[in-house]
């Protein structure tokens, strides 16, 4: 969940943060709700179509499943969630891609 929170906020919420966060939830039972929301916000950054009730579902059910779909999507874009969001940004800027690449609206995997 850090990983994956970390380069979605860009930056703004460490991996550490989040995880500490998703970690005292999950003992209450309450993770479902801080992991749709990084859900939410990821659709926005990749521009996939609003689904709240069945993010919420998956999040729900197997939030698991639903982490590890969420990395794969980062990575099939082009970020790679193990090594932080300011890795990232240095990796972007030394393959001084001029055009990001297209990818249709949708989840993938």
């Amino acid at each position: 969940m850090g990983e994956n929170a970390e380069i979605i906020s860009k930056g703004e919420t460490s991996c550490i943060a989040a995880t500490t966060i998703y970690y005292l939830l999950c003992s209450i039972g309450c993770q479902p709700g801080y992991g749709f929301l990084y859900r939410s916000r990821l659709r926005k950054l990749l521009g996939f179509p609003k689904e709240a009730c069945k993010d919420n579902i998956v999040h729900t059910c197997c939030c698991f499943c639903a982490l590890c779909q969420e990395h794969r999507e980062l990575k099939l874009h082009g970020a790679d969630p193990t090594i932080g969001w300011k890795a990232n940004v240095e990796n972007w800027k030394s393959q001084a891609v001029t055009v990001p690449p297209f990818f249709e609206p949708e989840m993938m995997r």
